[in-house]
């Protein structure tokens, strides 16, 4: 038992590993870096960051994603076939690896409840958790340790995970397979925020009217319509937006940029959406229909100007 805590375990060596998430001991030093670490595992896995020459033989033969290990390359492979092998005995839990199992089955443990299992505290706060990769990963907000440097830029990540995901930025490596679309992805993350285009699944809801979205970001663009809050203003004339991208476009009408450039004619714009719309011209493109008469037209703006033909709605009315 923890002579700190309430941990318990049968084994001598997890006890003693354990023991240091209390005293900071840190007996595992990289000698290419300054990383240092309490398990033999965890810098096992960090000296991989500095294998740069490690040749990638095993290819994924849904994304051609590469890894150096044939055990890696199977665990990949779950990310696309959804197989998760390793079931729970006690409850109808399955894992796509077995150190997922691990962690799980510490929730039925000598029969305790999920929040009594968690063992491992934090020093600086009331954190708790059951894994001590967890806590680990924690204290780091705490002490603002990233330990994992990046070869190609100044980016330092706090875990090997994060120096990972952002690696991918100096690359084209897009590990993450839609099963839907065969759109691939950076990051897990990413690929179950794009699934939702295909599920329909609006799980960020107002609470002002109801309305549901797709992104956390829409929700908090769209509380903005309740709240009136226009957190962006331009420094130049102090118009004010709801959205940084609103801001953006709007000061290029102050310093005249126009990024925009059309490749058939050289004409150039100062937002995408008029670039898109002028690309039409070229294309002949006309999806907006009109539903009194079947008109067609390039985007919506001329077909609600050409609406009022059939409503009879006239709303620019003379001040004089």
């Amino acid at each position: 038992k923890c002579m700190h805590c309430d941990y318990k375990t049968s084994c001598k060596s997890s006890l003693v590993s354990h023991i240091r998430t209390h005293t900071g001991e840190k007996p595992f030093k990289c000698t290419q870096c300054n990383f240092c670490t309490t398990r033999a595992d965890n810098f096992k896995n960090h000296q991989l960051t500095h294998a740069v020459d490690v040749e990638k033989r095993y290819e994924c033969k849904n994304c051609h994603y590469k890894l150096p290990y044939r055990t890696q390359l199977l665990c990949h492979m779950r990310t696309h076939t959804g197989e998760k092998p390793y079931k729970c005995t006690q409850c109808s839990y399955r894992a796509s690896t077995a150190r997922g199992l691990k962690i799980h089955q510490q929730v039925h443990a000598q029969g305790v409840e999920r929040d009594m299992a968690k063992q491992h505290k934090c020093m600086y706060c009331d954190y708790k958790t059951q894994v001590r990769g967890n806590l680990t990963c924690h204290i780091k907000t705490h002490t603002g340790e990233r330990p994992y440097k990046c070869t190609e830029c100044d980016y330092h990540g706090a875990t090997v995970s994060s120096l990972k995901s952002h690696l991918r930025c100096h690359n084209d490596e897009k590990p993450y397979l839609c099963n839907e679309c065969n759109k691939c992805f950076k990051r897990s993350s990413q690929l179950k925020i794009h699934m939702r285009t295909h599920t329909g699944e609006k799980p960020y809801k107002c609470t002002s009217c109801g309305k549901t979205f797709r992104y956390l970001g829409g929700l908090k663009v769209h509380i903005r319509t309740h709240t009136g809050e226009k957190p962006y203003t331009c420094t130049e004339c102090s118009l004010s937006f709801t959205q940084a991208v609103h801001l953006k476009g709007h000061m290029r009408t102050h310093t005249r940029e126009k990024p925009y450039r059309c490749q058939q004619c050289g004409l150039s714009f100062s937002q995408e959406e008029y670039l898109k719309r002028h690309m039409k011209t070229h294309t002949g493109e006309k999806p907006c229909k009109c539903t009194e008469c079947g008109k067609h037209f390039s985007d919506l703006r001329n077909l609600r100007k050409h609406m009022r033909s059939h409503t009879g709605e006239k709303p620019y009315v003379c001040t004089e």
